[in-house]
């Protein structure tokens, strides 16, 4: 490994020493060297405070598109970070946005398919 890589893999945030094991190194999830950090990233605080956030979820109307206040961008860093839809706390997020979409879904917005 290169010193970058070490570095990255010695960062006290379990997201960076995750995505260094996995993007990097192209570690399987399923390998015990990344299920350690992706279980620490679930488990941290910073982590939960996103959970907490992202499940305000459709509570405040947009006031301008690029407020990072809102919980669209917890929720995009979430994702991010590595948290899958069966992650703990994220069901909760995930009812709300669901809560949210047109009967037609995503193809029927402004009439044209994606």
């Amino acid at each position: 490994m290169d010193q970058v890589t070490d570095w990255l893999l010695a960062s006290d945030e379990p997201w960076t020493r995750y995505h260094a094991l996995t993007d990097l190194l192209g570690r399987p999830a399923a390998d015990p060297e990344v299920c350690s950090p992706r279980q620490e990233m679930i488990q941290h605080p910073q982590v939960n405070d996103l959970l907490a956030a992202a499940s305000t979820w459709g509570d405040d109307p947009f006031k301008r598109h690029n407020d990072a206040a809102y919980a669209i961008y917890k929720i995009s860093t979430l994702a991010d970070f590595g948290l899958c839809p069966d992650d703990p706390g994220m069901d909760g997020v995930l009812e709300k946005i669901f809560a949210h979409q047109a009967p037609e879904g995503c193809a029927g917005y402004l009439g044209r398919p994606y």
